[in-house]
């Protein structure tokens, strides 16, 4: 059985009937009777310091188990480095989760009775024996709330009859979902049994639901005494407000919301709370589209539980993976001692490849072939052309010069700039790259020229067949569908794809300067961005991990330091705040927390072969058919020992 309640107290019961409850302190959101230990609390606090009403959700205890604490899941007032993040504590006395990292907490105590899983916006936990999910998310656009999405089986706790609460009792009948503490029930308002209402009349039912269900909220379910907390005494204190029982004018002689609240709240999962959350947001001085457009996309990530296969608590959560905190939103502060980010089958499977140092093949052509002609150089002088320029997906970076260095680590960085480009239009070129173990990808770009932006990120779908890159432009999911001029900042912009794995979108710069071209291109979840032939007279004034077009040196920031090591320069070159992030949401870490890099960066290389599945000298034919630059090669030959996986030569 399905129930939720939204990021303001707006619920839905088991049975589907909708109300609100405005009340602030802690509140049963659905409980047994009983010796059953089933009991979910929710904290309503004020949505606005200046204002009594609206209250929304900001922290939720679970207890599903007997034998396994209470959780807590928490976020702050206010948002932190644009993003909502989690903290979890477990238990009467609220003690931190090690790290934060509830995922890894529950995969290493209580047996695999209790399982978390997470896509960093989202956290769901499972209880296998009772066929019991529950899915909390954060959002919000000002003030960070919690929607949670409750999935229970009423025959693992007594009965549906023997479940109460905010959310009700889950028998198939709405008339019995206002259930009293002493066993009684609470009518429906008269207002609402009216067969095929008026709109007006619609409207006057769900005012008359929540004015009465904010009563029956305060009269039954805000927990007034800490001994019923399960939160500590001191906590529950902070927030109680159940002695509030005078009638609450907020549900009193409601306006009707403006056309245009109406029109934009049309489509929405329900159109009156939307409604009544867009009006409070902008009477606070909101945006309607804005906020209208964050509530949407909320309300999709909110009902990922809903899908979920209705037998095994687990179904369908194979993708999230446990300890994938992707996109995340949960803030890790440290790096766990065994950090697996992702796991081994996800990229092709087998244990993590340990060998030796790659020998790279002889760069000196074979005997058998034609002397290469002779080109004179002049020492000192500046390139006018570098052929190719960029990063690929595992990120093994080729500067301006042609050189390649690698940099394993997980951040936003820079990894080209120039302010003034194209007579001041200006370029910058964002990479996010994601940690696996001892080795890192790139797991998404963003390319600003002017006043556009191109996010695009690769496919991790498991499934065979055919996985299309994802993207954003200006910010917008697959934007460029509402437009008739494909380009950014003014020049053509083509999307393709090649094979199933394969996306390329290409800048095309040859109407000011021929011939170059800027190329973001995904392997499965793999992003590379290339400049070809890229000038001096085009990128020439460029800063960033790429180096300078000019010397070939990695520089820092203040463009006189040279930097040999490359952990420094990945740090050097993190997105600050001030750097103005391009991607559409954030992504742990956030500057002033630095890159996260394993905790021996080379260490991969330098482990037995003999644990590899795949050789070196499979890996080095398989790259060796396609490629023919020795240092091409042996950036291949290193993706496919770290991914297990002879198509990864497909990415090159």
């Amino acid at each position: 059985m399905f129930s939720k309640f939204g990021f303001q107290p707006h619920f839905v019961t088991f049975d589907n009937l909708k109300y609100d409850c405005q009340g602030q302190g802690e509140f049963v959101i659905a409980m047994s009777k009983g010796s059953d230990p089933l009991a979910i609390h929710g904290r309503f606090v004020k949505r606005f310091s200046h204002k009594a009403k609206p209250t929304v959700t900001g922290s939720l205890a679970i207890k599903v188990l007997e034998d396994v604490p209470t959780i807590h899941v928490t976020v702050p007032d206010e948002r932190v480095n644009g993003a909502c993040p989690f903290t979890f504590t477990m238990g009467d006395t609220e003690s931190p989760v090690e790290n934060n990292d509830v995922v890894t907490f529950f995969q290493n105590n209580y047996n695999g009775t209790v399982k978390a899983f997470s896509n960093g916006k989202s956290i769901i936990f499972t209880f296998a024996e009772q066929k019991a999910r529950v899915q909390v998310t954060a959002g919000g656009r000002g003030r960070c709330v919690l929607n949670t999405n409750l999935c229970l089986t009423p025959e693992k706790h007594g009965g549906p009859d023997n479940i109460v609460g905010l959310l009700g009792s889950p028998t198939g009948n709405k008339d019995d979902d206002w259930v009293n503490r002493d066993g009684s029930i609470t009518a429906l308002p008269d207002v609402c049994d009216v067969a095929n209402p008026s709109k007006a009349q619609q409207r006057a039912c769900k005012h008359a639901l929540n004015k009465n269900g904010h009563e029956y909220c305060m009269e039954n379910w805000c927990i007034g005494h800490a001994d019923n907390s399960l939160w500590k005494p001191e906590t529950h204190a902070l927030y109680n407000q159940c002695d509030d029982t005078d009638p609450d004018p907020f549900f009193d002689n409601p306006e009707e919301p403006d056309p245009a609240v109406v029109a934009a709240c049309a489509n929405t999962e329900n159109p009156e709370e939307c409604e009544t959350d867009t009006v409070a947001e902008i009477e606070d001085g909101g945006d309607l589209e804005e906020f209208v457009e964050t509530l949407v996309e909320d309300e999709e990530e909110a009902n990922i539980v809903e899908n979920l296969g209705e037998n095994n608590a687990d179904e369908s959560l194979e993708g999230w993976n446990g300890p994938v905190l992707d996109e995340t939103s949960s803030i890790q502060i440290d790096l766990p001692e065994d950090f697996d980010e992702l796991p081994p089958e996800d990229f092709g499977g087998g244990e993590d490849p340990v060998f030796e140092d790659i020998e790279v093949p002889p760069e000196d052509p074979p005997e058998d072939l034609e002397d290469p002609p002779e080109v004179e150089v002049t020492p000192n002088a500046t390139p006018e052309v570098a052929e190719n320029a960029g990063s690929l997906g595992d990120p093994h970076f080729e500067t301006w010069q042609g050189e390649h260095f690698e940099f394993h680590g997980q951040c936003d960085m820079i990894l080209t700039r120039d302010l003034n480009f194209a007579d001041g239009l200006g370029l910058d070129v964002q990479i996010r790259t994601k940690l696996v173990r001892f080795w890192s990808y790139i797991k998404r770009a963003a390319i600003r020229i002017g006043d556009d932006i191109l996010e695009v990120q690769g496919s991790m779908d498991p499934e065979p067949g055919p996985r299309e890159a994802q993207y954003w432009y200006n910010l917008e999911y697959k934007g460029l569908a509402k437009t008739a001029d494909k380009t950014i900042g003014g020049f053509p912009l083509k999307i393709s794809h090649s094979g199933v794995s394969k996306s390329f979108f290409e800048i095309d710069l040859d109407s000011k300067y021929p011939g170059q071209k800027i190329v973001l291109s995904t392997f499965r979840e793999f992003v590379r961005v290339d400049f070809r032939h890229a000038s001096a007279e085009v990128f020439g004034n460029t800063v960033g991990m790429l180096g300078d077009f000019k010397t070939g040196n990695l520089l820092a920031r203040d463009g006189v330091t040279e930097i040999d090591d490359f952990v420094h320069l990945g740090n050097e070159w993190q997105v600050l705040p001030a750097d103005y992030m391009l991607f559409h949401d954030t992504s742990e870490p956030q500057f002033p927390k630095r890159c996260i890099v394993p905790e021996d960066p080379q260490g991969l290389r330098r482990r037995r072969l003999g644990e590899s599945k795949i050789s070196l000298e499979e890996a080095e034919a398989a790259c060796s058919k396609t490629l023919s630059d020795p240092l091409f090669i042996k950036d291949c030959v290193y993706d496919i020992l770290a991914t297990q996986d002879l198509d990864m030569v497909g990415a090159f």
